[in-house]
């Protein structure tokens, strides 16, 4: 699976010229051929590619949606087992493979946080690409992350979609953006 960032814009807004902005902040402009997202947008926007090399895997864009870990009680745990009819070896050792998992997820801190400012960058490159883009007069764009098993035209269920105003869009926000959702930015 690879990861691809979709740009909705207007149909008749000048994709020439915001290819040659999305160039000057790192980016591509090529068209998206998909028949179920085309369906879903309307006929009054064109969805786009922007990736420069072969996927977007590893964007910004979504990266902090995903679930974070929770913090387990010990105690209610084993009480949970218990209840599941664990014997009382197999309960101890799962919670000390837990609390294991646990002492190493601690331990990469400092992997996360360079990650974190890793994708802060990425996120601000495309904060300044969407600011131009509304620059140019685009007065509605909408953005999409998602992962594809395969090719990019594949058919595709969406959930709801998202509205925001370009004046609340942050590089925080963009890390948050829920992946496979248009997220509608207005300018």
């Amino acid at each position: 699976m690879c990861e691809f960032i979709s740009l909705i814009l207007p149909a008749n807004a000048d994709s020439a010229a915001l290819g040659v902005v999305l160039e000057a902040h790192g980016r591509t402009l090529r068209p998206q051929d998909n028949a179920s997202l085309q369906q879903r947008i309307g006929g009054d926007w064109r969805a786009f590619l922007t990736c420069r090399g072969q996927c977007d895997c590893g964007t910004a864009l979504g990266a902090g949606h995903a679930a974070p870990g929770k913090d387990v009680d010990p105690e209610k745990e084993a009480a949970r087992l218990r209840k599941r009819g664990w014997k009382e070896n197999r309960i101890a050792r799962a919670l000390a493979q837990r609390a294991e998992h646990a002492q190493w997820a601690q331990q990469q801190t400092a992997q996360r946080d360079h990650l974190l400012d890793m994708h802060r960058v990425d996120a601000g490159h495309w904060l300044a690409a969407l600011q131009a883009i509304f620059a140019s007069g685009v007065p509605r764009l909408g953005l999409m992350v998602r992962s594809y098993d395969g090719t990019t035209s594949a058919a595709m269920d969406l959930p709801a979609d998202d509205e925001m105003s370009g004046s609340s869009l942050d590089v925080e926000r963009l890390i948050d953006l829920q992946p496979g959702m248009i997220h509608w930015i207005r300018r």
